[in-house]
């Protein structure tokens, strides 16, 4: 079952910030970024079935049902904001209109990392249906899984499953149109990104009505992994000024 972990908890939050990791990834991609966060941030992380802390359980390739459950478990009482990367930017958007769908307190903030905008073509040709051995070569060419993983034959048996679960769901997503958010948008990205260009991410000024602002950052499509200090200064200040 999809969820939502606390990497960092704190007595008295003001903002929850809630991370949706790329395709392959989990919570322990933001290990590191508590350090970097305002102390009256607290960072949780989603986790999605066959990732992570949820190993032991048959990835889920539907997202409509790993959006549903997401929005069942957000902790309530605490403002969010959503960070996603890739595909996590996918989920983190599909979660906030959910939230609204339910007459929910929509998100402060929402940060899309490294996607084109929703309504946007998924650039390249899909690889989720590929023989093992072209679709392992198709991730690795891309990035983002652990070299050690990939040389590993035992752990490439484990990741399989799951890699092919959420590249299924980013290849198949099929936008569909609805009211823009209410929430500020915030969409950064990797100047040398081959797959997602300035101009797919100025297009998620069509998704909001609170305003759309792009970053972009040395480094490709996994920017964030080279730059974390730098994205990391951006959103402590994004994040800063939370209304207690």
């Amino acid at each position: 079952m999809s969820a939502v972990r606390p990497l960092v908890t704190s007595p008295w939050p003001e903002l929850r910030l809630v991370c949706f990791p790329h395709a392959g990834g989990s919570a322990s991609a933001f290990r590191t970024w508590p350090a970097g966060l305002p102390q009256a941030v607290e960072l949780w992380s989603a986790e999605l079935p066959g990732r992570g802390a949820g190993a032991g359980e048959a990835p889920v390739a539907d997202r409509e049902r790993i959006v549903t459950e997401i929005a069942d478990g957000l902790p309530d009482g605490v403002p969010l904001a959503l960070f996603g990367h890739s595909l996590g930017a996918v989920l983190a958007y599909e979660t906030a209109r959910e939230l609204r769908r339910r007459g929910l307190p929509v998100p402060r903030l929402l940060v899309a990392s490294a996607r084109e905008a929703p309504h946007l073509p998924h650039p390249g040709e899909p690889v989720h249906a590929l023989g093992d051995e072209a679709f392992l070569a198709a991730v690795q060419r891309l990035g983002g899984t652990p070299a050690e993983v990939l040389a590993e034959p035992d752990l490439v048996e484990l990741a399989l499953p799951a890699l092919r679960a959420d590249f299924r769901i980013s290849e198949t997503y099929a936008f569909r149109r609805e009211a823009p958010l209410d929430v500020p948008i915030l969409a950064i990205g990797g100047v040398d990104d081959p797959d997602v260009t300035p101009a797919d991410l100025e297009a998620w000024e069509e998704h909001t009505t609170a305003g759309c602002r792009t970053t972009l950052f040395a480094g490709g499509h996994f920017f964030v992994e080279p730059a974390e200090a730098a994205v990391l200064q951006l959103l402590a200040r994004e994040l800063a000024p939370v209304p207690a």
